[in-house]
């Protein structure tokens, strides 16, 4: 019972300083689009909904780093591969959106 007690303490450790982490990461993003008065994410309805998908983001993608470890040799390889995989999904998708909105109108 120790160890499993142990093995919940280190992984509960380890989420909550990856959340941590993120946490700067995400107040620095919200900082930058505060100081170049981004005008489309600063709107009364936007810019809440955008935060919380900021930390919704960070949820999401720290709590599968440590699932997906188990499929590579070294753990921080599972880390790059989802943080590229994400980058490519979120800009591809970005670019989709934005070519499709050109061409329908």
């Amino acid at each position: 019972t120790f160890h499993v007690f142990t093995c919940v303490c280190v992984c509960v450790h380890v989420f909550l300083l990856n959340q941590a982490c993120y946490a700067i990461i995400c107040n620095l993003c919200l900082l930058i689009i505060l100081i170049f008065h981004e005008k489309v994410y600063l709107n009364d309805h936007t810019f809440p909904a955008v935060c919380l998908l900021f930390i919704m983001y960070g949820f999401s993608s720290t709590a599968w780093i440590y699932p997906a470890s188990f499929y590579f040799k070294v753990p921080s390889t599972a880390y790059v591969f989802l943080l590229s995989a994400n980058m490519f999904i979120g800009v591809f998708g970005t670019l989709t959106t934005f070519l499709l909105q050109i061409f329908s109108d």
